[in-house]
This record gives structure tokens, C-alpha cells and sequence, in this order.
């Protein structure tokens, strides 16, 4: 059973690294109303996933594993962010960029500026006219070249080698890797893919009750605390009534109810289930913003009040725990 199973098993739970990892991924994507996943970069890691690096991390899986189930599970689209060139050697990003002649493969070229000077004619490179009083003289006519874009005017820029004295206008591209010193071309040069993940938040949220439920049970049994999942249960009148979740602890049984903001308005049914049960040991937990426009006894009704979904198991098990040291 994964994430895509929207029915929960009654039988014990136990998540493996990756749907494990993945629940709390979905859970902090949920927290954290995360619609896109975008690659950070830095020369230590490379290009990485900040999201996806904290769960990672956590349950010792790659950020590939994990973002590439969640495009298997259409929790995601998987999208071309962009590409970049890393070494073939040691798949390094850190890279220093040399220009080098076409004609004789020297990297000891320069880029020059091509100038027509209007009133003779000539063409040439700018750099390499002689100057009087600190003034450019056109080869041609010796006289001062004058203004810009009136006595002389920019062709365009090309680049000149020192060793052949060859001139080009666009030069041979090679790498050398700071990392190990690998000297490499475009043809030996890893060109690499880089993406990023569309989050399908709608699909997510709408399983976000059935993540929390395997999250309570998970965190509980580590306690010793059986739970038993959509419990039902005959009430004083006859009528049998459900729950999300029933957790047994030495001898004692605490019923808990999951309400996501959609559902508040069940909050007056659960009351009389409470009533019809003769007053259980019971939880309900409510999203904070959500709870505050309750009108509801609270002495009746024991109200958990939680901000992220993520905290929503810690907080069953606290709970659960106070209540079995005071007995």
C-alpha cells in the first residue's frame, strides 16, 4: 500500500524509508503551501532541492529518489529548468571558461574593436591605431580620427590572436575544471539537464486526513500504543457510531477524530457521538485558524488545536502520553 491507496488499511502500518520519506515530504509541502520546487545551486552540492533536502536528510534517501516518486505518483510534474556544462571527469560545475584561436588553438587572444574612419575609408582595428596628444590617427589619411559615429563609426568587435595574428570573429571555447584540472572541449563536455517540479497541491490535500492518520500510527507504535483505524462502536442508544482512529495504551482506549477545515461542520455530530458513547477518553483534532470560530463546550469536547499537519502526530502522542502518567 502507497500514498495513491486513499482507503487505509486496519492492518499495522510500517512505512519503508522512501514512503516514509514521501509522507513527510507531502506533509511539509502541505505546511508550507508549496506549489513548485525550483533547484538552488551551490559550488559544495552542486545543483540541489532545499524541500526536498531536509527530508532527505532525515530518512537517508536521495532527493532523487524522493522527487522522482513524486512525479511517479503525479504529485508532481517533472519540468526543463535549464542546462549547464559540467566537467566529464569529476562532474564538477566549477569551471573556468578560456577563449583560444580556431587557427593555431593559442589562448592568447584578445578582443579587438573594428572601426571605419569615414573620411578615407579605411577600415581596421581600433587598438592597434597609433595616438597624438593622447588622440586615436587613422593609419590611412595620419590625421586624428575625429568623433564617434560622425568622422568614425563601429563595424562591430572581432578577436585577435597574439601568436598567429590571426583575426576571427568568433573564437574556439574550451574548460579547464578547478576541481581536478580536466582540460575539455564542447565535444567532450557534459551538458547536463537541470529540473524543477510543478506540485500538483490540489491531489496532495485532498489525502492530506489519510497521511496524518498513517503518521499518528507510526509515531504511536513507537510507544507500544496499538491503533486501530475507522473504529466503530455501539452507543448508549444503540447506534453505532466511527471514529478516525482508536489507540489503545495499557488497558485504556482514546478515541481521536481528524477534522480538515472542509469538515468542521461535523464538530455538533461528533458531539453527540461523544454523549451516545457515554463520554470516552477522546481527541479532536481542528486546524488553529479553523478553531477559533468554535462555539463548542469544551468540557465536553477535548479540542486539539494544531497550526501545521505536521505536528498533528507529536501532538496525538503528547497527549496520550500525559494522560497515561496521570493514571
Amino acid at each position: 500500500m502507497f500514498l495513491g491507496d486513499v482507503a487505509v488499511s486496519k492492518k499495522d502500518y510500517k512505512p519503508s524509508s522512501i514512503s516514509g520519506a514521501i509522507e513527510d515530504l507531502l506533509l511539509y509541502i502541505i505546511d508550507n503551501n508549496i506549489t513548485e520546487i525550483v533547484p538552488k545551486f551551490s559550488f559544495q552540492l552542486g545543483f540541489y532541492y532545499s524541500e526536498a533536502m531536509r527530508t532527505s536528510a532525515k530518512f537517508k534517501v536521495s532527493e532523487e529518489e524522493l522527487l522522482d516518486r513524486l512525479v511517479k505518483e503525479s504529485y508532481a510534474t517533472k519540468e526543463l529548468y535549464d542546462k549547464y556544462v559540467r566537467c566529464p571527469v569529476c562532474k564538477s560545475y566549477r569551471l573556468l571558461v578560456q577563449f583560444k584561436c580556431p587557427h593555431c588553438g593559442s589562448t592568447n587572444v584578445n578582443k579587438v574593436t573594428l572601426v571605419s574612419h569615414v573620411p578615407c575609408g579605411y577600415i581596421g582595428v581600433l587598438e592597434e591605431m597609433k595616438t597624438s596628444n593622447e588622440k586615436r590617427v587613422c593609419p590611412k589619411c595620419e590625421k586624428e580620427l575625429g568623433k564617434r559615429d560622425k568622422d568614425w563609426i563601429r563595424i562591430g568587435s572581432l578577436y585577435k590572436c597574439n601568436e598567429c595574428g590571426e583575426l576571427f570573429e568568433m573564437p574556439s571555447v574550451q574548460f579547464k575544471c578547478v576541481n581536478c584540472g580536466k582540460i575539455f572541449d564542447y565535444k567532450d563536455a557534459e551538458y547536463e539537464n537541470i529540473y524543477k517540479y510543478k506540485i500538483n497541491l490540489e491531489k496532495i490535500r485532498k489525502l492530506t486526513k489519510q497521511i496524518v492518520i498513517r503518521t499518528i500510527i507510526n509515531v504511536l507504535k513507537e510507544d507500544g500504543i496499538t491503533v486501530e483505524v475507522n473504529p466503530t462502536l455501539q452507543g448508549l442508544s444503540g447506534l453505532k457510531h466511527t471514529a478516525s482512529l482508536l489507540a489503545k495504551c495499557d488497558g485504556r482506549e482514546i478515541l481521536i477524530d481528524i477534522l480538515s477545515e472542509d469538515e468542521i461542520d461535523d464538530i455538533m455530530s461528533i458531539y453527540g457521538k461523544i454523549i451516545d458513547l457515554g463520554h470516552p477518553d477522546h481527541l479532536i483534532l481542528v486546524p488553529s485558524d479553523t478553531a477559533q470560530s468554535l462555539t463548542v463546550d469544551e468540557t465536553v469536547l477535548k479540542i486539539v488545536k494544531y497550526n501545521k499537519v505536521s505536528d498533528v502526530a507529536q501532538l496525538v502522542r503528547e497527549k496520550i502520553i500525559s494522560k497515561k502518567e496521570k493514571t
